[in-house]
Formats: structure tokens, C-alpha cells, sequence
């Protein structure tokens, strides 16, 4: 086990959230919640003092107050310099905010429903380079484009399974799960996913799925 716990801070506006999310943090040896903030302005001031390794974050974070939102903070957050992974906390019926978060540089996006398990299966995931989506999200997110021909016209720069691997992260699939399902090696799709990095310019799961996605927009 590692002797470090992973450090984690909580920025939502609600205090019973803030409250029920730090006590199961704690809860195990392996996570500590070291700071909990209710606004954007406040994570963005205080954050680099606690050196956090993952932020939970409310999307729709002050939305009535007129305050910095979500989108905006992971915004501002990812243009420093070594900022944390941020995982976004989402409404499911939202499908437009899941975009703009998906285009702002969050790297994992969970449903606030989400069971507790799945909660820290995604900070896992997460430190071990992946993007958890809930599958709430990634069904938002083809569903978005289900209703669109097929016949959208091939990647420039992606191979057939280049794309095709990318569209499965997309959907929320692990790099076990793809492998799985391509009947290749996980070693042969991680592979395949550096190079989708190269090519599209990216540096992370979240941001290749990101614009995989801006990219199927602009066709259509």
C-alpha cells in the first residue's frame, strides 16, 4: 500500500456535500481530504498551498450567486503550472455543461450519484493516467451524436483503429475493456493511445476525448 495517502480537496457550494465527501475521503487509508472550499475564487487562491494531487469539483459550482462556475475554475486552474487532476461532479441532464467541461480540461467527470466505490475507483483511475467517465456521461455523450449519419468522413489524422479506440474512450471504456473488446493486448492499445496523444496534440484522456468530440461537432 502506498504509505501516502493521496491528497484531495473539494470545491462545492454546498456545506452538507463538502461534509459527506470529506468524511468518506477519510474514511479510508489510502485517500485524506486536505481542504474544501465553496467557491472557485477561494480553490484558486488557497489551492497551491495544499498541494492537493486531485480536486472533486461541482460543474455547476455558485451558478445562482453570479460567481465563478465550475467550467471556469478548472479553466483557470489547468493553465498553471503542474495543477492537479480535477474530476468534475455533474448533473446527468445537462448534456451542454458535460461538453464545455469536456473542452475545459477536467479529467474525469462522475455523476453526483455515483456510489462511493465508483468514487474512488475514478481517483485510481485517474492516478494512474486514465479519464473515468460515469457511464451516464459517456451515454450522453454518443447519444449526442446518435441521432447523425455515419458516413461523417474519415479522421485526417487517426488510422481506422486509431479511431475506433478513440471512440471507445469516449464511451467510458477502460484500456482493459478495450483490449478486451479488440481482442488485443492492453500494452498494444496503450500503445495506440500515445499515438492518438501525438497526433491530436494532447497530453491526457480527457483531452484527446475532448476534442475528439469538438472535431465530430464542427462536421456537422
Amino acid at each position: 500500500m502506498n504509505p501516502h495517502p493521496t491528497r484531495i480537496a473539494i470545491v462545492d457550494d454546498r456545506p452538507e456535500l463538502r461534509e459527506s465527501l470529506s468524511r468518506l475521503l477519510n474514511s479510508r487509508e489510502e485517500t485524506e481530504c486536505v481542504a474544501a472550499y465553496t467557491n472557485g475564487e477561494e480553490a484558486l487562491k488557497k489551492l497551491p498551498m495544499v498541494k492537493c494531487d486531485v480536486v472533486l469539483m461541482d460543474l455547476h459550482l455558485n451558478e445562482t450567486r453570479h460567481s465563478m462556475d465550475g467550467i471556469e475554475c478548472v479553466t483557470k486552474l489547468k493553465e498553471r503550472t503542474n495543477p492537479p487532476k480535477v474530476i468534475m461532479f455533474i448533473i446527468e441532464d445537462h448534456p451542454e455543461k458535460i461538453f464545455q467541461a469536456l473542452k475545459a480540461g477536467a479529467d474525469g467527470y462522475l455523476i453526483k450519484d455515483d456510489a462511493p466505490d465508483r468514487i474512488f475507483q475514478a481517483i485510481k483511475e485517474i492516478l494512474n493516467g486514465g479519464a473515468p467517465m460515469s457511464s451516464q456521461v459517456a451515454r450522453l455523450v454518443v447519444h449526442a451524436f446518435h441521432d447523425k449519419p455515419k458516413s461523417e468522413g474519415k479522421n485526417e489524422t487517426l488510422s481506422k483503429r486509431q479511431t475506433e479506440i478513440l471512440d471507445l474512450l469516449t464511451r467510458g471504456y477502460r484500456t482493459k475493456e478495450i483490449a478486451k473488446y479488440l481482442n488485443l493486448s492492453s500494452e498494444t492499445i496503450n500503445t495506440h493511445i500515445r499515438n492518438i496523444f501525438e497526433k491530436l496534440r494532447v497530453r491526457s484522456r480527457a483531452e484527446a476525448v475532448a476534442k475528439y468530440i469538438q472535431g465530430k461537432s464542427k462536421r456537422h
